[in-house]
């Protein structure tokens, strides 16, 4: 199949998907329901506000150290720039591919970022995303523990944290495999060796701040519609995250108001709610933020040099 067609075929399942899990929630919706549970105070908006802003502040110091380490050339403002820039395009590309906006920032020995280059940017890219699933995981760990009645998931699930951190932090060996798979293996073991021990530390440190200033701004949302315990959030929350990077929606549109319907409406909590809530989680840790990109179009025009 040509990558035309494999990408039209996509394109098509995604939007099927969209308009299929897009119905099962407006079934179950009930727009009065949420209207009359709405408690929320402007305090409650002006603070889950000011913390999904921090955490994109976290996100964008990680890049800037990330990039800086792997060798490459910016311009801090244009870096930020493009960063929040890549946020908002991934929004709307499969697999977030739009994120990769950001290496237009990148230089290297003065040029655009080509071949090699380019490749290895990608890397890090996906390693900045690895980090991420290691630390939604392991808010996902901490929340089982709590939550659930079973230990045993929870205790899979820090095997997996632990498994991460070795990989992610530490140096444990990348398998050599034969054919393009290993070539991206090996990428990635470059973009992990730019990084020392303490810059690693430092990069999870940040996403896992990021995490939680997210998870804290989402239980502001999540309780302007109803009381709901925090190790329900700890563990629902990114669990809700982890199901909207399934690509079978268009950014994971209704598949993530359908997980938040079914996690949280198993503690309790409102379904319409919990879906409503939901959408402006993700608008308020994705859109919003990255919407200061807007903002910073005059300063890069007129500026030609900015400091590192």
């Amino acid at each position: 199949m040509s990558p035309e067609r494999t990408r039209q075929l996509s394109t098509a399942v995604k939007v099927l998907g969209l308009l299929l899990l897009g119905a099962l929630v407006a079934q179950r919706l009930d727009p009065r329901s949420v209207a009359g549970a709405f408690h929320g105070t402007s305090a409650q908006v002006a603070a889950a506000v000011s913390l999904f802003l921090a955490a994109m502040g976290f996100r964008v110091a990680k890049w800037v150290v990330q990039a800086r380490a792997t060798g490459f050339e910016f311009r801090l403002l244009a870096l930020i720039h493009g960063f929040l820039w890549g946020i908002l395009l991934g929004v709307v590309t499969p697999m977030r591919l739009g994120e990769m906006y950001r290496f237009g920032a990148l230089r290297k020995n003065g040029a655009p970022l080509a071949g090699a280059d380019l490749g290895l940017a990608a890397a890090a890219l996906v390693l900045e995303k690895s980090y991420e699933v290691l630390t939604l995981t392991t808010l996902v760990a901490a929340g089982a523990m709590v939550a659930l009645p079973v230990w045993w998931v929870g205790a899979g699930l820090w095997g997996c944290v632990a498994i991460g951190a070795a990989f992610g932090l530490g140096n444990m060996p990348v398998p050599a495999l034969p054919g393009r798979l290993g070539d991206v293996l090996g990428t990635l073991k470059s973009a992990r060796a730019a990084l020392s021990v303490p810059q690693r530390v430092y990069i999870v440190g940040c996403t896992l701040v990021a995490n939680l200033l997210n998870l804290v701004g989402a239980a502001f949302v999540y309780r302007m519609f109803g009381e709901i315990a925090w190790g329900d959030l700890l563990f629902g929350l990114p669990v809700v995250a982890f199901s909207s990077a399934i690509p079978i929606t268009i950014s994971g549109m209704g598949l993530r108001e359908m997980a938040s319907m079914q996690v949280f409406g198993r503690a309790g909590y409102p379904e319409s709610a919990a879906a409503v809530a939901a959408t402006l989680v993700f608008l308020g840790t994705n859109i919003l933020p990255a919407l200061v990109a807007f903002p910073l179009e005059p300063f890069l025009t007129k500026r030609k040099e900015l400091p590192r």
